[in-house]
Order: C-alpha cells, then structure tokens, then sequence
C-alpha cells in the first residue's frame, strides 16, 4: 500500500520538473506492487481451495471464485498449458455434469484457452466445475468474421479493421457509426502540446485543431479472428503508426450487451524528444441525433453534449436517445 500512496501522489511525476529515472522508479513501484499481490492472492487461493472437496465428479476441476458481494455471471479464460489438461477436445460441466457451452481457442505460439461462462456465481463464494476429454457439443452462438461481429442483440459491422456500424438489434437502433472525420473505434495518435503536469492542456488550440501525428484508418491493418465458438468472440487488428506497435481487440460475448475494445500499445518511439510527446485517443462517434448526454466529473454528474472538440472525462460518458429508450455508455 505505501508504494502505490507514493505512486498516487502525482505531483512528483506529472509535473515538467521530474528527472527521467523519477518515471523509470515508478514503473518499478507498480511492478513491485503486483508481483507482491500476485503472491498473496495465490496463496489466500489455495488456502481456500484445500479446504474445498472437489472431488465429487470425474475430470480436472476447476473453482472459479467471485469477488464481489453479489452475484457474478462472467466469461472465464483458462490457459491449458499444464500436463494435468487433456490434450484433446476438452468441455466443462458443472457438478451435477450439466454441460456447459464452451470453446477453446489457439492464441499465438500455439497456445490453447478454454472459454466458457461461469452463470451466477454466488457473492463472496465460488463454484466447482470439472474438465473432461470430450468435444462441447454446444452450436456457436456468435458470428465472427473479418467484417462482422454479431450476436442476438449487437451487430458490429466493419471494414478492413475498422468499425463502420454498431447496431443495437432489439430496437434497430444505430448507435455508433463512422462518420467523414472517424470511424467507429479509430485510434488516433496527437502532438501533445500542452503541460503533461495537466489531463486538459494549457493550450486550447489543442483542444480545437489539435496536431494529429497518425491514424490507424491511414497505415495498413491485419485483421485476425482470434476467438469464436458460443462463448465469445474475437477480432484482432494489428497495426503500426508512429513507430510503435497497436494491438486492438474487439470483443463481443454471448447475450452481451456492450462490446469491449482492447488496445495495447507497444510505445518504442525514440524519435520523440523530450518536450515532444504524444497523446492516443480513440473515437466513438455517436449516430444518435439530439442525444441526452451525461458525464462524470470529480465527485458529480453532469448533462453533457455531443460534440466533435475534445473534452475530458474522468470514467464514463452516457448518451441516449430524446426519448431514453436507447443508448450508449463508454466506460
């Protein structure tokens, strides 16, 4: 806990006075803070899990815990790279050997994960389910293609990596589409040239016409389906701009309502000097005409309104339709 108050007392390392090595220590802090919570949370785990019987049903169990003090439903990654997982077709079933919809996937260097949903978990406990050597006869559930991710409420449409459409399908709705200026799930990479001390920059030039550096709609982009079955699905869309690497996942899992984009950055760029940095932004503009708009802001909630200009937010931004009966949250 003292490394990470340290770390979240950020005038040290936000304002333009911090030595390199001050960032560098940082980094070192947090990767500190979770190897040590990543030992903890193991041995509390196993703790619980020897006292628990799991032994009731053939196959490698598997105990699947939820935090929270309510009742969880939650799509479950396990890596199969152990000697105790069969190397065949694998399914999972729950204790009294109901089946349970599930898919493996290879991710890269051949790596297998099997995925399957965990359906309310009770608060505060955990679930035993067992894993044998047998196909899942479960039919896939979601489309998954390079231009299309669809299941029984969203439809997203794209085209070579990006997103073009997000339809809500109960109602018809569209609610994200791309637009002249971005499209759906753009990434864009800006100068920043405003105090990195700042989350909104000195300069509103910035925040009018800011200097946009690359996008990811203007530099070639690999699309890869990485995971379907009827769990969850799954398109990744390499790329590179501005000399670093950008990893986007776009996932979508079964009769779920929301749709996650993941992005990870490998940031090499040693051209960038000093006092020359960079911001990364991703668009989602809204196809919903006259939208009630809500935001969160430091300990309120505020009406909003859709603009194009650049604006921050602390967690989450809320539009919906005049008549509240449709809408979006970005969270």
């Amino acid at each position: 806990w003292y490394d990470l108050l340290i770390n979240n007392h950020h005038d040290p390392q936000l304002c333009m006075m911090g030595p390199e090595d001050l960032f560098y220590e940082v980094i070192r802090r947090y990767d500190s803070c979770q190897k040590r919570t990543t030992d903890v949370l193991n041995r509390t785990l196993k703790y619980l899990t020897d006292d628990i019987k799991t032994n009731t049903a053939d196959g490698v169990p598997v105990v699947v815990f939820n935090p929270h003090a309510w009742s969880h439903t939650q799509v479950v990654g396990l890596w199969l790279d152990g000697d105790e997982f069969p190397k065949g077709e694998v399914h999972i079933r729950d204790f009294d050997g109901t089946e349970i919809p599930s898919q493996v996937d290879a991710h890269g260097s051949g790596r297998r994960v099997l995925l399957f949903q965990a359906e309310m978990l009770p608060p505060g406990g955990w679930r035993t389910y067992y894993l044998t050597e047998d196909a899942c006869g479960c039919p896939a559930s979601i489309t998954v293609e390079p231009d299309l991710l669809e299941n029984a409420h969203l439809r997203v449409e794209l085209a070579d990596g990006l997103i073009q459409r997000i339809i809500e399908k109960d109602t018809g709705t569209v609610v994200f589409e791309a637009t002249d200026a971005a499209t759906v799930g753009e990434v864009f990479v800006f100068k920043d040239e405003g105090c990195i001390a700042q989350i909104r920059p000195v300069a509103e030039e910035f925040m009018l016409d800011p200097t946009v550096i690359a996008r990811s709609s203007q530099v070639e982009r690999k699309v890869t389906p990485q995971e379907s079955g009827c769990v969850r699905g799954m398109l990744q869309v390499n790329f590179e701009m501005d000399g670093c690497k950008f990893n986007q996942q776009i996932i979508l899992s079964k009769d779920s309502r929301f749709l996650d984009i993941n992005i990870t950055v490998d940031w090499k760029a040693d051209h960038v000097t000093p006092g020359d940095g960079r911001r990364v932004r991703m668009a989602l503009p809204s196809a919903i005409e006259s939208p009630k708009v809500i935001h969160d802001v430091p300990y309120a909630v505020m009406d909003y309104h859709q603009t194009d200009e650049i604006q921050p937010t602390t967690s989450f931004i809320a539009v919906a339709d005049a008549d509240e009966t449709v809408g979006a949250a970005l969270i």
